[in-house]
């Protein structure tokens, strides 16, 4: 959103500059906030718990904190990987479920991040600062409705299939409006900016799986590694064949691809539900057990 903003003010204020065009005084701003940004996350982003060395924003007895509080959770430690581990994890359900919800779901924001709403403002004849501006609206809902999905989540237990299933109707819905084309001015205006809640759910996904996971530290490492590689893997060269700049920005097959992707999420969700939920209720029995033994 904010790069946004600085491509609008770039290519007003700055084009011609030095002998620089705007869009070359981008990639220099981009590289000058890199670097304070790239500082603060080095000294302030921890590590795994068990392996939490001490940081600038850490105390010893948050260090402390943090390591307890894997043990009040259950959570196993990050053991070494083994090929008797990965080859467990491979048989197990677990695993094929998550990684190939994580497939789908990694493609399902297609919309937004292929150009559709860029394309037609062109297209349209908006002005250059014009398109840079309206383009944030998508990574601002973005960000507006993963606040609000975070807070959801914190607050009602439980809630992760029934989040990401409304964020998949609503991406439905921009879909369907796209395919049809032929409506207003604000209706492929509402459909592009709802396309910016698919990424909403990321955070969502990843830490539904993480507690699905949680009971063995490999299993939980090797299959949120492969969601995360197999489904960058997919969005790299599918749209190659699916969202061909020759077809935009109506992209008919593109936005098609993705109603598709969203009917699948939602009936994915129901083994996914249920995998979760017998999940959850193996770790309450396991305490009990504990409880009792102690």
């Amino acid at each position: 959103m904010v790069c946004g903003y600085i491509q609008s003010a770039a290519y007003s204020h700055l084009d011609g500059k030095a002998g620089l065009k705007g869009w070359q005084w981008l990639y220099v701003l981009a590289f000058i906030i890199t670097i304070p940004v790239s500082a603060y996350g080095l000294f302030t982003l921890p590590g795994l718990p068990e392996k939490l060395s001490r940081r600038v924003l850490l105390t010893p007895e948050e260090l402390k904190l943090a390591r307890l509080r894997m043990i009040r959770e259950r959570r196993t430690s990050g053991d070494k990987m083994t090929l008797k581990a990965i080859i467990d994890t491979l048989k197990g359900y677990k695993f094929w479920i998550l990684v190939v919800f994580a497939i789908f779901f990694s493609q399902a924001d297609g919309i937004s991040s292929n150009n559709g709403l860029p394309l037609w403002l062109k297209q349209a004849n908006y002005s250059v600062p014009a398109i840079n501006t309206i383009t944030t609206v998508i990574p601002a809902v973005t960000i507006v409705f993963s606040l609000i999905n975070g807070l959801i989540n914190d607050s009602w237990k439980n809630s992760h299939p029934y989040i990401i299933a409304y964020v998949a109707v609503l991406n439905l819905i921009a879909g369907i409006l796209l395919v049809i084309w032929n409506i207003s001015t604000g209706g492929k205006m509402l459909a592009f900016f709802l396309s910016g809640t698919a990424d909403s759910i990321a955070a969502i996904l990843y830490s539904w799986a993480n507690m699905i996971c949680s009971d063995n530290s490999q299993g939980r490492a090797l299959t949120l590694s492969t969601m995360n590689t197999l489904g960058n893997t997919f969005s790299v060269w599918v749209p190659l064949f699916v969202w061909r700049t020759v077809d935009s920005p109506e992209y008919k097959k593109g936005y098609s691809y993705n109603i598709s992707l969203d009917a699948v999420m939602l009936i994915l969700l129901v083994p996914l539900s249920r995998l979760a939920s017998r999940t959850a209720s193996k770790r309450e029995n396991k305490v009990d057990e504990d409880e009792d033994t102690e």
